[in-house]
């Protein structure tokens, strides 16, 4: 199935009990399908939000969580009365069969980002020999003798190789059995030449079967693990699905709505020495980090979520993104937050004191609103629980993050003034490209270098390595210093 945008392709497709003729038009948010029929049908009468087609190529397409009309368009064609209506489908997944919306019958997924390459550099897997000539006889020899006539060897031979080895690094976790593999592709040679392409891709093979939308959340999970290791959101290339028909080959999955990563003019692109992680060079190192990071994803998935989609902004910066930064903090399961704080034996007896005082007065806003704040007394603050994760990333590297607990200060102090009017200490709004950016990165810095220190990240060795600058985390690190005094002179000012 051709799906390059404005392509379409023709079929009939099963809705309101019936076979309608359609076409599909691929093109991304604007993807539709369109269908008609002499008589009246329900577009909506679709079970699941899942319509099964067939292509008049025989393919068989499964077009998921449809949206459309109750009613279908009227049109007349010389006097003759014809049906029609519009669907949106979100995901389109086209190959040798139907798969079910509810069934689970997918055992593998192949997920292709742009970043791989770098995330998995394996720069030894492929290359050109260095010295041809030592070698070229011995293969043409049996070449020649395959072929049944004389290949002979000129002046400036080449080799090109492909080392064979497929698999770059797997691993057991709780979504399944993880791997990175080459997928090479090569052609028989001839007069236009010789080629050897690959693409890397990241398997997902599953312990049993399970649905589309399984998938779907897996996918996302993945997807922000590589957002991580590579420093910016991961364009999906290419997603292809293995069900239990295993004549069916593999299918492949079309998202009509699917965000892409906003460009940045003169971008470097993420540098392999650059990553927290060498998922090729450190294979062990990699799948260990995975692993744990995965397994507590599910008690994490509100904070990481919040944390993806202020990350993915890259270089724009406003208030909003400083005010998720800060409150993603908030969000953390208490297995990832400090316990209750110490307080003086004073100022305990202090609080139950006057939570008795107020509790003996009527009911009120003001009341209620003393009582509450009471009974945060003793729990852990916003600048507790940042200072808690910020704690696992200088328990590694103390040297690297000087004054950090000040950094942090002014980072809730700016949430503060924009959440609940409090007097800042910065006028932030006049000096706002001065320090609220470098505020919330240290903010999105804290969030997710503890989380990869957790997970198993050493990030005492690569904050000790050179750097092109191509990862945010090694931004941040550089650029820290200046930071830091840039914020002191704001405050005197």
């Amino acid at each position: 199935m051709d799906t390059t945008d404005g392509a379409k392709c023709s079929g009939f497709f099963k809705i309101d009990g019936r076979e309608l003729l359609g076409d599909i038009t691929t093109y991304r948010d604007k993807t539709n399908l369109y269908v008609h029929d002499r008589e009246f049908f329900r577009p909506d009468n679709i079970e699941n939000g899942c319509i099964h087609g067939v292509l008049h190529n025989r393919e068989r397409v499964t077009l998921l969580h449809c949206v459309a009309s109750p009613i279908s368009g009227q049109a007349w064609v010389g006097g003759e009365r014809y049906e029609y209506a519009d669907i949106f489908p979100h995901y389109l997944v086209f190959g040798r069969r139907h798969i079910p919306p509810n069934e689970a019958v997918i055992k593998k997924i192949r997920l292709v980002t742009d970043d791989l390459p770098a995330i998995f550099y394996d720069f030894d897997a492929f290359g050109h020999a260095l010295d041809p000539k030592a070698d070229i006889q011995n293969i043409l020899k049996r070449q020649s003798e395959k072929a049944n006539r004389i290949i002979a060897a000129g002046d400036n031979p080449q080799i090109t190789y492909f080392t064979g080895r497929i698999e770059i690094f797997s691993c057991d976790t709780d979504l399944g059995h993880i791997s990175a593999r080459h997928n090479p592709i090569s052609n028989w040679g001839g007069p236009r030449g010789v080629y050897i392409k690959n693409q890397i891709s990241l398997d997902v093979e599953y312990p049993e079967p399970v649905i589309f939308d399984d998938v779907l959340r897996d996918l996302d999970r993945l997807s922000r693990f590589l957002e991580l290791v590579a420093g910016r959101r991961q364009n999906v290339e290419n997603l292809l699905l293995q069900v239990l028909d295993g004549e069916a080959g593999w299918l492949e999955v079309y998202h009509s709505n699917q965000v892409e990563r906003r460009a940045i003019p003169d971008e470097i692109a993420p540098q392999p020495s650059d990553l927290p992680i060498f998922g090729a060079r450190q294979p062990q190192v990699f799948g260990e980090v995975l692993r744990n990071w995965l397994g507590r994803d599910e008690s994490w998935f509100d904070a990481r979520s919040r944390f993806s989609s202020s990350f993915s902004k890259r270089n724009y910066y406003d208030l909003d993104r400083i005010i998720a930064s800060a409150n993603m903090f908030d969000i953390l399961p208490s297995s990832a937050l400090p316990s209750e704080v110490d307080l003086s034996s004073e100022m305990a007896t202090l609080r139950d004191k006057s939570r008795k005082l107020f509790k003996e007065l009527p009911a009120s806003t003001e009341r209620d609103s003393v009582l509450a704040a009471l009974g945060r007394v003793g729990q852990p603050s916003l600048r507790h629980k940042i200072l808690h994760r910020a704690n696992f990333i200088l328990e590694k590297i103390p040297t690297k993050l000087p004054e950090l607990s000040f950094v942090v200060d002014l980072a809730v102090d700016c949430r503060n003034h924009y959440v609940h009017g409090s007097i800042p200490k910065i006028e932030y709004s006049k000096s706002f490209f001065e320090c609220v950016p470098f505020l919330t990165n240290a903010l999105e810095f804290i969030f997710a270098a503890s989380d990869l220190v957790q997970a198993g990240w050493d990030i005492d060795a690569w904050s000790r390595q050179g750097t092109t600058m191509s990862h945010p985390f090694a931004r941040f690190l550089w650029n820290y210093d200046q930071g830091c005094e840039d914020l002191k002179q704001l405050v005197a000012r």
